[in-house]
């Protein structure tokens, strides 16, 4: 009797194992969803204007003035009451407004408005501080804030990943550049965004912090991400350059 014949598989071709290889490690992963990030845009002019737009598209403006659009957010939050604060000429459809200390919810999101003072020495709130919780962050929004927080405030504000401030030299009724550095420090903010106030003083402040310049942004927008800004090892001083 004849032996049956075995038949031989042709060995697999390296080059498909090797291409495959390739597929698999290139391939993204569906297990780690893309952080989209809160944006932060500046309108242009050196002012408190911002506009906040949240991962699910809830949309606040802070401060209104010197808009170049017209805009439909959800919240508008005033500071104070000057000229420069509070135009709402360019706000259009249906919004809230917040211009009163107090904690709030908005959007689902919770908001914590902490009265302060625009000059040092001045005897009642005439400043607001805005604390907003938004995707995993803490972006607090000093505005015109000039007087040095007291330790009521900082308990208040607790911690902040974003600090929003403005800076200028000393022997001014404002912040100085020097109390900046202490606030951020005591909040542990990774990042510090520079407006309404000396633009001259900013550099100063990332002297403190060993940087050799001011990181710019010339189109005036940033997106923030939870875990890049919370694994960031320095502090960075950010100015939206519009």
């Amino acid at each position: 009797m004849k032996k049956k014949e075995t038949m031989k598989k042709a060995p697999f071709p390296i080059g498909a194992v090797i291409a495959l290889i390739l597929v698999c490690s290139c391939a993204p992963s569906r297990d780690v969803p893309v952080d989209p990030g809160v944006e932060l845009s500046k309108y242009p002019d050196n002012f408190t204007c911002f506009k906040i737009r949240t991962q699910t598209g809830y949309t606040v403006i802070t401060d209104p003035y010197a808009m170049n659009e017209d805009a439909e957010p959800d919240l508008v939050t005033v500071s104070h009451t000057h000229s420069d604060h509070c135009n709402l000429s360019r706000i259009k459809g249906k919004y809230g407004v917040l211009c009163n200390p107090g904690s709030f919810m908005e959007g689902g999101y919770a908001i914590e408005v902490i009265p302060g003072h625009h000059n040092k020495g001045d005897g009642k709130t005439t400043n607001l501080i805005f604390v907003f919780d938004f995707d995993g962050l803490r972006i607090a929004q000093f505005c015109a804030q000039g007087a040095f927080p007291t330790q009521d405030m900082f308990d208040r504000i607790k911690q902040a990943d974003v600090l929003i401030v403005q800076i200028f030299g000393a022997n001014q009724p404002k912040l100085s550049y020097e109390e900046v550095y202490r606030i951020a420090n005591e909040l542990g903010a990774r990042i510090i965004i520079p407006a309404h106030g000396d633009y001259g003083m900013t550099p100063k402040l990332a002297a403190l912090y060993g940087h050799a310049r001011v990181e710019r942004i010339r189109s005036g927008r940033i997106t923030l991400r939870k875990e890049e800004i919370r694994a960031q090892k320095k502090t960075r001083i950010v100015v939206l350059d519009n």
